[in-house]
């Protein structure tokens, strides 16, 4: 079982059962007290038959999730799509969290859900689902992006509102998700955000290492050498990517930030000397990136936390690539006149 999967890594699977008429049910977090960091970001698909992807708090509420995904198949109209549980330190500690706590679940059959909701998600965008949980009756799921939207909450003024509030959480890498209290109830809105991936382009003990770490964080990796096909694949990464050229190959190095810089991804890093830089925005400059764009450029890659073996380079660079992608502004070697070692 997948520990690390949300709601955007069950896509797939969700699909398929949804095309081949399989009856399942969406599990998610509204409420979380207690239980240690990170337990929103669970999530869990099960069908009628048992079959399940995903999880919610490390498997700890298996048992009561399961007996209410059952009952809101069997009784889609009549059984209660919302679920508390509460764990204890034991229980908790048992199934690998850090104390116990209580959640809120919400219980969603999938064909309860908007139609177009997965499609949404698929799209490599970030998506906001706002989610209202009322006292009485069942959850309504409102999904959007900045363009597009699909659900209803069943209320013009209370969706008109839910997305204002919604944007601009996408506009904030602070923040993941809030609550509103509202007169029906409270309606959970959350980012779904893609997995982070991280596309290396070059060799040796650091881009071994920083695979390892990347992959440890729980975002995809995808390794490259040398090359046209990467220079040209680079070129299609999306928002959610993060590039770090380590080659220091004269024509792929400089080609492969080339095309990082003219793509979508947030993170474009490259490791080397500080001459090392200096060459390669020589050479962008040859190939047509002004200094605008050769300054977005994060190189010397990593921040500055006085590493020095391939392990502890490859945690400044992850550190980073979080930071960025978190909206924080922290001491990078980029910006040290010292030795970067020292």
């Amino acid at each position: 079982m997948d520990q690390t999967w949300g709601v955007r890594e069950l896509v797939g699977l969700i699909e398929h059962w949804r095309l081949a008429g399989t009856p399942a049910a969406l599990v998610r977090a509204v409420e979380v007290t207690g239980f240690g960091a990170g337990q929103y970001d669970n999530a869990l698909v099960r069908t009628a038959s048992g079959e399940q992807a995903g999880a919610i708090l490390r498997g700890v509420a298996d048992t009561e999730v399961n007996a209410a995904v059952e009952r809101v198949l069997a009784e889609p109209a009549a059984a209660p799509r919302t679920l508390r549980v509460g764990i204890n330190d034991p229980e908790a500690a048992a199934g690998g969290l850090s104390c116990g706590g209580s959640a809120l679940l919400v219980v969603e059959p999938l064909d309860a859900l908007p139609a177009r909701l997965w499609e949404l998600l698929r799209s490599g965008r970030p998506v906001v689902l706002g989610t209202l949980v009322e006292r009485d009756g069942h959850p309504k799921t409102l999904a959007f992006d900045d363009e597009t939207t699909v659900g209803t909450l069943g209320s013009t003024d209370l969706e008109t509102h839910v997305v204002a509030v919604g944007r601009e959480l996408l506009a904030n890498p602070r923040a993941n998700r809030t609550v509103l209290e509202v007169a029906p109830g409270r309606v959970l809105i959350e980012k779904v955000l893609p997995r982070t991936r991280l596309v290396t382009v070059g060799g040796g003990e650091v881009i071994d290492a920083l695979v390892d770490m990347a992959r440890a964080l729980g975002w995809l990796v995808e390794p490259m050498a040398d090359g046209e096909p990467t220079v040209e694949a680079i070129r299609l990464c999306g928002p959610t990517d993060a590039v770090v050229v380590t080659t220091h190959h004269p024509q792929w190095g400089p080609a492969a930030l080339a095309s990082a810089l003219r793509s979508d991804a947030f993170f474009v890093g490259a490791l080397g000397s500080r001459r090392t830089q200096q060459n390669r925005a020589e050479r962008l400059e040859a190939l047509g990136v002004g200094p605008g764009e050769v300054a977005r450029i994060h190189g010397p890659v990593g921040l500055d936390l006085g590493g020095r073996t391939p392990a502890e380079t490859a945690l400044a660079i992850c550190a980073q690539v979080l930071a960025v992608r978190s909206g924080r502004d922290l001491p990078s070697l980029t910006d040290r006149s010292r030795p970067i070692n020292a």
